[in-house]
Formats: structure tokens, C-alpha cells, sequence
């Protein structure tokens, strides 16, 4: 009696979220939208190399902050709590560094996954523009390293 008096909760429960979802688009058609997928390739990338190497930094300064601590107790360990000291602060390190790292880099290449796919115009004008102006620039460059080989004035 009692499990089907939860069955019958859940089931209401359920079709009240599922009636607050009807207004929203299916998944199938967000992910289709390319400024989505943008946005999540930039959250998925930033998330892995901030998250990685945030928690490589965390774990050596993690490891190299424990063996520090562990030289205070090592007289009375016979030198044990170093490494024990490093493992832990390693470890720790390790963890806080990638979780921090990896939730910054989400919401960072988030945030940039969105901005260049909604800006790309203007990015690509940009782009173009710096290409022209470094292009004259080298050749100005070149016509001055010509004219000093060759012992001419400019």
C-alpha cells in the first residue's frame, strides 16, 4: 500500500516537471544550433587544459608545501612524515587544483566559445586587417634591409 502511494507521488511529481518543461526547446534542437555547440566545444576545451594543468601546478606546489610541513615532525617520525607530508599535500593539492582550474576553464572557454562564434565577423575583419598591416610592415622591413645590404640611403 505505502509503495504504491510513492509510485502514485512520483508519477504526479513527474508530470508537474514534465508540464513546466513544455515551453522549452528539445534538446535535439539546441544542440543543433551552432552557437551552442560553439559554446561547448569552448566550455569542454577550457575546462580540460585549465582543469589539467591547474591540478599538475597544485599538485607539485601541493607536494613541495606537505614536505615542508613534514620536516617539523621528522625528528620524532625518523624522517617518515616528509614523504607522508608530500603525498598528502600533493594529493590535496592536485584535487583543489583541478577542480579550480577546471571550473574556471568551463565558464572561461564557455564564455569564449560564445563570444567568437557570435563576434566572428568582426573577429575575422580584425584578422584580416592585422594580416594587411603586418604584410606592409614586412615588406617596409625588407626594403630597408635591402637598401642598407646593397650601402644605399634611404
Amino acid at each position: 500500500m505505502q509503495s504504491e502511494l510513492q509510485d502514485k507521488k512520483l508519477l504526479e511529481s513527474l508530470q508537474i516537471l514534465f508540464k513546466e518543461c513544455e515551453g522549452a526547446p528539445p534538446a535535439p534542437m539546441l544542440v543543433s544550433n551552432a552557437k551552442v555547440q560553439a559554446t561547448i566545444v569552448g566550455a569542454s576545451v577550457g575546462s580540460v587544459v585549465l582543469g589539467s594543468a591547474s591540478g599538475a601546478i597544485g599538485s607539485f606546489c601541493g607536494a613541495v608545501a606537505g614536505a615542508t610541513i613534514g620536516v617539523i615532525p621528522a625528528l620524532f617520525t625518523f624522517g617518515f612524515s616528509i614523504p607522508v607530508g608530500a603525498v598528502v599535500g600533493g594529493a590535496t593539492g592536485l584535487c583543489a587544483g583541478a577542480t579550480a582550474g577546471g571550473t574556471i576553464g568551463l565558464v572561461g572557454g564557455g564564455a569564449c566559445g560564445y563570444g567568437s562564434y557570435t563576434y566572428k565577423k568582426e573577429l575575422q575583419e580584425g584578422a584580416t586587417m592585422l594580416l594587411e598591416i603586418l604584410g606592409s610592415l614586412t615588406t617596409r622591413q625588407q626594403l630597408k634591409v635591402d637598401t642598407c645590404a646593397t650601402g644605399e640611403t634611404l
